[in-house]
């Protein structure tokens, strides 16, 4: 009996090569498309932070010039917190995302006395946590996005009734 060297591989090793090729290829794949979704998430963070602190200013803002007429009024004589109104509710978009939200306004009090914190010591300068709640891709700041997972911020500010 004369043995042949073997100049080619069989079927079976060739479907092998191409299975693990195919098998690396979409490791690859998934791995670029995670990446991609965290960096995509980051940026979109990143907008939502600078875009709630811009609301922030610019409500607290119109509050204290009292424009329109009466703001001052509506934000400092009333408090507004989930699951009642809010402050403010509306949509503005930044870096090619619409990011909609929610202002709620409340007056700091003493957790001991639970009097408003400064009311008699500089004379009724009244101080307001303003918060605003951010979210993006989904209908309400609650829900959930797969391979995303909570797409919201949170923005928080103290402010005082008075500029000096």
């Amino acid at each position: 009996m004369v043995f042949k060297s073997r100049n080619a591989f069989s079927l079976a090793e060739v479907l092998l090569a191409i299975g693990t090729m195919v098998l690396v290829i979409l490791s690859i794949l998934a791995l670029v498309i995670a990446l991609n979704r965290g960096s995509r998430k980051s940026v979109d963070l990143a907008a939502a932070q600078f875009t709630a602190d811009q609301v922030i200013t610019l409500l607290v803002d119109r509050a204290q010039k009292d424009v329109p007429a009466g703001e001052h009024a509506r934000l400092w004589d009333n408090d507004y917190a989930v699951p009642g109104p809010a402050y403010q509710e509306g949509s503005v978009m930044a870096n090619r995302t619409e990011f909609f939200y929610r202002v709620d306004a409340t007056t700091a009090r003493d957790a001991v006395t639970g009097n408003p914190i400064n009311s008699t010591n500089l004379g009724f300068n009244r101080i307001k946590m303003v918060e605003v709640e951010l979210y993006w891709w989904n209908p309400t700041p609650t829900s959930t996005r797969a391979g995303y997972g909570k797409l919201s911020t949170r923005a928080v500010r103290l402010v005082h009734e008075k500029t000096f």
